[in-house]
């Protein structure tokens, strides 16, 4: 349980810094730590990245499993 709650504090964290990101490279760069950080934090989850849907811009899809226990984070830039 505590490695859930890692998790989504993770989720909050990178979705701040999500929000400050400005192009694409950046939300690559983004989704490229926040799989580091994960595999570093909790070794034993299985991380993967997700295609987002067909003609989604400036999103990023991670999924981390551990058993039958799935967490998705989906980060995406908001234009202003």
């Amino acid at each position: 349980m505590e490695k859930t709650a890692s998790c989504f504090l993770f989720l909050i964290i990178f979705v701040g810094l999500a929000h400050a990101q400005a192009d694409d490279h950046k939300l690559k760069e983004l989704s490229f730590l926040m799989k580091a950080k994960m595999s570093q934090e909790m070794p034993e989850w299985r991380n993967r990245s997700i295609r987002p849907m067909e003609g989604s811009k400036n999103v990023v899809v991670e999924e981390c499993e551990l058993g039958e226990v799935a967490v998705k984070v989906a980060v995406t830039q908001i234009s202003e």
